[in-house]
């Protein structure tokens, strides 16, 4: 049983506007790169510019974890 907190974290609807298939990982225009993002407590952090899309999509779920955002709210399971 989660609360109403956790489960909006697993479940946020992605942006129409996105530019990457990533959840918090969109494309950065000026920079041309990908840059990734997490919204805990509706508070956005950046966590960096990255040339792989990959490689921000790892950035937030690294971030998730540290943050205990649910597993549902990941780009990739955790074992990889």
């Amino acid at each position: 049983m989660v609360n109403r907190s956790e489960n909006a974290k697993a479940f946020r609807i992605k942006s129409k506007n996105t530019t990457s298939k990533y959840r918090g990982v969109g494309w950065h225009r000026k920079t041309k790169k990908w840059r990734a993002k997490i919204n805990p407590n509706g508070v956005c952090k950046d966590l960096g510019i990255f040339s792989s899309e990959i490689d921000a999509a790892k950035a937030y779920d690294k971030a998730a974890i540290e943050l205990n955002f649910l597993p549902e709210a990941l780009n990739f399971n955790k074992s990889g």
